[in-house]
């Protein structure tokens, strides 16, 4: 009597052991394919990019001068941030630029947002990078044309999210891959109809000092200002 007791706790034991166990299978094998799941899920989402650099017909741009403050300058080859002791007087130079990010879905979820500005090198000034020339970058918020902004009716910008770039390492530096992320996104967030583009200037607009660009107006197109926006889609 007392072997058929132990017998039959033994085949209980033996049948809940092995409930246990093909739970336990079970169990990790939902966990391993959930993992599976998600990193092919996470493969799936696929990175867009965009790579603006508008020529002069394409381009949107302008300098404006303090000096010459009733001059337009939008099919100017030169991007110059200038602020200096000239013969007629001190004189503050600013850039502005549109890109056209039509292209971009409006579902998109920007991730990255790069500008990249070169070097002039014969700008009509004979000027190379001077002084302590750390420039920002600032979203415009109020509308402008190419054929028409000068000094006197420039845009209005704002200093939200505003880029800092730090002071040339040599003469003829281009200033390339600067992160300009979450002004791209502002600029996306307020829709296409209130993209005004960016101003560059001076961080410190006191003589002398210069930072030397070419525009979208330049004959070589490697020199013209580039914009890449990479993206994914919600």
């Amino acid at each position: 009597m007392r072997i058929n007791v132990l017998y039959l706790q033994h085949q209980k034991f033996t049948q809940n052991y092995i409930k246990m166990k093909t739970i336990r299978i079970l169990l990790i094998t939902i966990v391993m394919f959930g993992f599976l799941a998600c990193e092919k899920a996470e493969e799936t989402v696929l990175t867009e990019k965009v790579v603006l650099q508008p020529n002069s017909e394409e381009g949107i741009d302008a300098s404006i001068s303090s000096i010459e403050y009733n001059e337009n300058f939008g099919n100017d080859a030169d991007a110059s941030l200038l602020a200096l002791s000239e013969d007629i007087g001190f004189s503050v130079t600013r850039y502005m630029i549109k890109f056209d990010l039509s292209s971009i879905p409006e579902n998109a979820i920007i991730t990255k947002a790069t500008l990249s500005m070169y070097f002039h090198e014969d700008t009509k000034v004979n000027q190379k990078h001077t002084g302590d020339n750390y420039f920002i970058i600032r979203r415009v918020t109020s509308a402008w044309s190419e054929e028409s902004v000068t000094w006197y009716n420039q845009p209005i910008v704002t200093s939200t999210n505003q880029i800092s770039v730090t002071k040339s390492a040599v003469e003829n530096q281009d200033f390339t891959n600067i992160n300009i992320t979450n002004l791209v996104k502002d600029i996306i967030f307020y829709k296409e109809d209130k993209n005004f583009g960016i101003q560059l200037r001076l961080q410190s607009e006191t003589p002398d000092k210069a930072t030397v660009l070419a525009s979208s107006d330049h004959s070589d197109g490697s020199k013209r200002p580039k914009l890449e926006v990479e993206y994914v889609l919600k």
